[in-house]
């Protein structure tokens, strides 16, 4: 299916629109529907390989006034994606009040995949599938490697959370209803074969939590199992609670034996310049979740700022001091030292104190 923003002339002989036809593709036939501003294509289902890419010219196309269009290169194909193809990789299923649930999906294929014909579903209290939903109903293809978030409601995203591009979410006509407690999430194929299901539950959020709404769940391992609760962890506080079509703040690290916090630059000067006017704080642990604690206090010992107080982190966190106090005053030149610490649940605790310059100019 090619869709088109406005109405357009249907020729006599519609095989005059198409350029380019790749050889061995048979075409059956050619539809408008004029209502939707839709154009359909059908092809000859043995002509078309599994898996393979194809791309030809549509041309010609003229809008009820005889503009004519420009050649525009059409990618079709045909992939039956199968399990883990296509990964279940983020779910916000409580969200703010105006806010709306996501389902976030990872193309783990190794190349792009066409979501037209996907569903997304739940499950009934007897495990039957329900609200099968469509995730696109023309042509839609995600590349390799790459994520898309899935809603009801972009301006109920975009109105809480950062994006990494407008190709990064995509708006339902339908989405499943997602309970805020307790339920399920299934991502289906063309053929309603299950291709990823993740079970997910409030309890499945950082202990340390006390408020869940508007926290999202992320997937930590794409090789572990979706069905996994130890494989899902809340988003991280510095993330802004969910990462809808970009990568989870939770994302499983290999072990490492790099310095787990350090800052930079040492000497500071926030002056409005452009040159090293904030201090930049990293911290980077393998697994997230852990709380952070940062007090800035001056020379003589008196606490300046707390600049992050029982902060829920992910793996990789850059927490930045504008040498503002906490009531937005500027602080005066000179040394200040930098308590850092960091624990999780278990009661595993680290600690480290840095000293840091801030000066008028550099």
């Amino acid at each position: 299916d090619v869709q088109f923003s406005e109405s357009f002339l249907f020729p006599n002989i519609p095989l005059d629109l198409l350029k380019n036809i790749p050889a061995g593709i048979l075409i059956d036939s050619i539809k408008s529907d004029q209502s939707k501003c839709l154009l359909s294509i059908y092809f000859r289902p043995s002509s078309i390989k599994n898996g393979l890419n194809y791309s030809m010219i549509v041309s010609g196309i003229k809008d009820e006034c005889g503009n004519v269009m420009k050649d525009q290169s059409l990618k079709f194909g045909f992939y039956l994606p199968v399990k883990s193809d296509l990964l279940i990789n983020e779910v916000l299923f409580n969200p703010y009040p105006d806010g709306s649930d996501f389902v976030e999906i990872y193309n783990n294929r190794g190349h792009e995949v066409d979501l037209s014909g996907l569903c997304l579903a739940t499950r009934d209290e007897k495990n039957v599938l329900i609200q099968v939903s469509p995730i696109a109903a023309v042509q839609r293809y995600l590349p390799a490697d790459s994520y898309l978030a899935l809603t009801k409601s972009r301006e109920g995203i975009v109105r809480f959370y950062s994006l990494k591009g407008e190709e990064t979410l995509l708006q339902m006509e339908k989405f499943p209803s997602l309970v805020d407690q307790s339920g399920c999430v299934v991502l289906l194929n063309q053929n309603k074969e299950i291709l990823d299901e993740m079970i997910y539950d409030d309890k499945m959020h950082h202990p340390f939590i006390t408020e869940t709404e508007g926290i999202s769940l992320e997937r930590q391992s794409i090789s572990s199992s979706s069905l996994r609760k130890d494989n899902w962890h809340s988003a991280a506080k510095s993330v802004g609670f969910a990462t809808p079509g970009y990568k989870n703040s939770a994302i499983e690290k290999a072990d490492s034996t790099d310095q787990w916090v350090r800052i930079d630059p040492v000497v500071f000067s926030p002056n409005g310049d452009g040159i090293n006017d904030n201090l930049n704080i990293y911290i980077n642990t393998v697994q997230p979740g852990w709380l952070l604690n940062i007090t800035i206090l001056n020379y003589a010992g008196m606490v300046i700022r707390k600049l992050a107080n029982n902060f829920t982190t992910g793996t990789s966190d850059v927490i930045t001091w504008n040498g503002l106090t906490a009531d937005s005053q500027n602080v005066n030149p000179g040394i200040y030292v930098l308590q850092i610490s960091i624990f999780e649940r278990t009661g595993k605790i680290q600690a480290a104190r840095f000293a840091c310059v801030l000066t008028d100019h550099l």
